[in-house]
C-alpha cells in the first residue's frame, strides 16, 4: 500500500501525502472556466460510498504523484446521489498536482479522492449568510450557494434568510460563476483588484466600510470566509471589530 507509483491508493506519512481511505474516480469532463482555472467533473459512481457535505474539499491523489492536492467540491451531494458524479474547481499553480490538471489530465484518466474538511452550512432559517471570497476561495461556496438557492433543494434543511455574496478577484474573467452567482444570491457584490479597463463595477479589496454596509446586524448574521490567508486574515479582523461574534464567523484556511 505505500508503492508511490501504482494507482492504488495507499496510506503516507508527512504533510501533503496521502492518508485514509480513497475512491476510484474516473475524469468524465474537463471545462475551461477561465483563464488559470479549470473545471473537473469525476465520476465516482453512486455506490461508491462517497458521501459529501457542501463547503467540503476533496484530496486529489493522482497515479505516480507523490503530493496530493486539496480542492473543494463545486457540485450538490444532489448531483452525487442522481448521477454518480462530482465537480471540482482547480486553479493553475505551480504545486505538481494542479500544474498536472492543467496540463496533463485527460478525460478517462483515473484518480482517486476523498472528502475533507468541517467547512459547511450553518442553520440558515430567518438568517443573513454573507459569503466573502476571494478568487479560487469562491469554490467552496458554489456548492453552498447551489444548495441554499434551491438547485438541490434535498441538500438544504431549512429555507435560507437573506443571502449575500462579496466577491473579488484579480480580473473580470477570474471572477468564475458569475451570471449563476448572481442568480443565486439576494445582494452580490463583485469587485476587482487589478487594472482591468474593461471593468465596469466595483475596485479594490472588501473592506471595513463595504462590510459595514452589508452586515446590518450582527447577531442575526453568519459569515462565511474563504480566500488568500492574508485576505481571509484581515476580513476576520474586520469581522471582530465590527462585534460580529465569534461563533458566528466561519472560515476556510488553505494549507
Amino acid at each position: 500500500a505505500d508503492n508511490l507509483g501504482s494507482e492504488t491508493p495507499g496510506t503516507y506519512s508527512g504533510r501533503g501525502m496521502a492518508t485514509g481511505s480513497y475512491v476510484q474516480a474516473t475524469i468524465k469532463a474537463i471545462r475551461k472556466i477561465s483563464p488559470t482555472v479549470r473545471e473537473l467533473t469525476l465520476d465516482v459512481g453512486k455506490s461508491s460510498g462517497f458521501k459529501f457535505f457542501p463547503g467540503q474539499w476533496v484530496d486529489f491523489l493522482i497515479p505516480r504523484m507523490q503530493l496530493i492536492g486539496g480542492y473543494s467540491i463545486t457540485s450538490t451531494p444532489r448531483t452525487l446521489k442522481d448521477k454518480g458524479l462530482i465537480e471540482l474547481a482547480v486553479k493553475a499553480s505551480k504545486h505538481p498536482p494542479a500544474a498536472w490538471v492543467h496540463a496533463v489530465a485527460e478525460e478517462g484518466t483515473v484518480v482517486h479522492v476523498q472528502p475533507g474538511g468541517t467547512f459547511g452550512l450553518e442553520s440558515t432559517e430567518g438568517v443573513h449568510s454573507v459569503f466573502i471570497a476571494g478568487g479560487i476561495g469562491i469554490a467552496p461556496f458554489i456548492s453552498m450557494l447551489r444548495c441554499l438557492h434551491g438547485n438541490a433543494e434535498a441538500d438544504s434543511k431549512a429555507k435560507p434568510g437573506k443571502v449575500t455574496l462579496l466577491y473579488t478577484a484579480r480580473a473580470p474573467e477570474e471572477l468564475i460563476y458569475q451570471d449563476e452567482l448572481e442568480k443565486m444570491c439576494d445582494d452580490a457584490h463583485f469587485s476587482v483588484t487589478g487594472t482591468s479597463e474593461e471593468w465596469k463595477g466595483a475596485r479594490g479589496r472588501i473592506d471595513e466600510e463595504l462590510l459595514k454596509k452589508k452586515i446590518e446586524n450582527v447577531d442575526g448574521t453568519i459569515v462565511y470566509v474563504c480566500g488568500p490567508p492574508a485576505m481571509t486574515n484581515d476580513i476576520m479582523l474586520v469581522l471582530v471589530g465590527l462585534k460580529v461574534p465569534s461563533k458566528n464567523i466561519k472560515y476556510e484556511k488553505w494549507w
